[in-house]
């Protein structure tokens, strides 16, 4: 991390030296961060259901926006996002037109200080999803954050492979229901899932994770693999200098 803030200190040295700076968009954000396990957090917590259920280094990851002169620096939001928004927010901010498809929502009334942003359930895809030989069918998890409230819900048994394959550790017992629910603000660790207290939460969250795996899946007909084309010599040169290929 701090050979990362070295980088990046470097970076901004170089664009404020070329007077390039007030005329940058930086954005810094991360597919995931440390995981409790790895802070010697999570050996101190008693065991809990499955896999992933809002792992700190899944749903706590870092975003931060820069741009000197347009957005006020120093503030910090404790509303959940996604790293979906990126997308809508970038377009946004720099006056692009958003593209047929998209997901997440734009940042830009938020960081601008503007009306036009409202909270929205953040949707996290923790588990990947597998494609189960014998049935054919997705296999994983799909989560959402909304408040006060996440929940996490089994998609075609999706921890199979873990207890099929055994490629979980033994303090993680087969989960008791498809559709685990929590208090996020009182059990941040997702310990004790209120699965039985709160069959409302449960009804509520089923419906609409179920609709998002719908979604999701309605939205994938929309992407299929392309033909084999070759590359350019300058994509090819592109390619290598982001370090891609040699």
């Amino acid at each position: 991390m701090a050979y990362t803030d070295y980088q990046i200190g470097r970076l901004v040295d170089r664009l404020k030296a070329e007077g390039e700076w007030e005329n940058t968009l930086l954005i810094v954000g991360s597919d995931h961060a440390f995981s409790p396990r790895t802070m010697g957090v999570q050996d101190s917590l008693p065991p809990s259901w499955g896999y992933a259920l809002f792992h700190p280094r899944m749903s706590r990851i870092p975003l931060i926006f820069v741009w000197p002169g347009r957005i006020e620096g120093g503030q910090r939001f404790g509303h959940p996002v996604s790293m979906i928004d990126v997308l809508p927010t970038v377009l946004d901010l720099v006056g692009l037109p958003a593209p047929e498809i998209v997901q997440g929502q734009s940042l830009a009334p938020l960081l601008l200080g503007v009306d036009g942003w409202e909270p929205e359930p953040v949707i996290l895809d923790e588990f990947e999803f597998w494609d189960d030989d014998e049935s054919g069918k997705l296999s994983g998890v799909l989560e959402v954050v909304d408040g006060r409230w996440g929940a996490s819900l089994e998609i075609n048994d999706g921890l199979y492979w873990i207890t099929r394959l055994g490629a979980g550790p033994p303090e993680w017992p087969p989960r008791p229901v498809p559709l685990l629910v929590y208090d996020l603000w009182n059990d941040p660790y997702c310990l004790h899932s209120l699965h039985e207290e709160r069959p409302d939460l449960v009804e509520k969250y089923t419906i609409f994770l179920e609709a998002q795996w719908a979604a999701h899946q309605a939205l994938a007909q929309y992407f299929t693999q392309a033909e084999t084309v070759p590359l350019t010599p300058e994509q090819l040169e592109a390619l290598r200098s982001l370090g891609y290929i040699q």
